[in-house]
């Protein structure tokens, strides 16, 4: 795989005293951080020729110990060599406010756009709608694939984006009086590729697209969401 070089990622935040009493703080930052590249050599060198899986067909625990098995397709993974380095953008904005009683509440916004997300794609899947055809009796899979000899071929590319917003909201008691508390609630939206264009083969966290076409894919709701959630840690002496 290609090396990207420098990457450039910055960071930059600042604190803001609105009022100048110490009571109200406006506060903000932005980054841009990158994730590593998914190693991918591993599958690699057990790719045909170098790693073959004899498998047995048409038989049972009778014939199984006798049957030598055949080398039938295997499972072949490749990548671009131009894939880039995912990275995220993050960037965040709020105000904190103590309202006394040793009380503080600070609500936020937070953003975190993914960039050259990796995705695998697999390319010599099974077309729709071929376990129905009356030819399909008594045959594998591998007799109907778009590329013959070969069984499932993943191609990894880091090409897709996501995004996330939300908003945070924080209320904590600091521990005075043999008392300590907080609650925060978060609201928020991710979307990334919909959980349809995807099947549920997983590697490394990776999911496995079986649309074939990029025309074919667009933003949705992740499956990985999680809207809400509300939390209310107490603690007393």
């Amino acid at each position: 795989m290609n090396q990207p070089g420098v990457l450039w990622g910055p960071r930059i935040g600042f604190a803001y005293d609105v009022f100048e009493n110490g009571k109200t703080a406006l506060r903000g930052g932005a980054a841009i951080l990158y994730n590593p590249r998914l190693s991918k050599w591993g599958n690699m060198v057990n790719n045909p020729p170098a790693v073959f899986t004899p498998i047995t067909y048409y038989g049972d625990m009778r014939t199984f110990i006798q049957t030598a098995g055949v080398l039938s397709p295997s499972n072949t993974q490749g990548f671009n060599i131009k894939n880039k380095t995912p990275d995220n953008y993050n960037f965040t904005l709020g105000v904190q406010q103590d309202i006394g009683h040793s009380i503080m509440v600070d609500a936020s916004y937070l953003g975190v756009l993914g960039q050259h997300i990796p995705q695998t794609l697999g390319i010599n899947t099974v077309p729709y709608g071929t376990h129905f055809l009356p030819q399909y009796s008594g045959l594998t899979d591998n007799f109907f694939r778009p590329f013959p000899g070969y069984n499932n071929v993943f191609l990894d590319r880091q090409c897709y984006n996501s995004n996330y917003h939300a908003l945070l909201l924080s209320i904590n008691r600091r521990f005075a009086n043999n008392l300590q508390f907080g609650f925060s609630y978060t609201f928020s939206k991710f979307m990334d590729i919909p959980h349809s264009d995807l099947s549920p083969a997983c590697a490394l966290g990776v999911m496995v697209s079986t649309v074939g076409s990029d025309s074919q894919r667009g933003l949705g709701i992740s499956p990985m969401r999680c809207p809400r959630r509300a939390r209310w840690p107490t603690t007393t002496v």
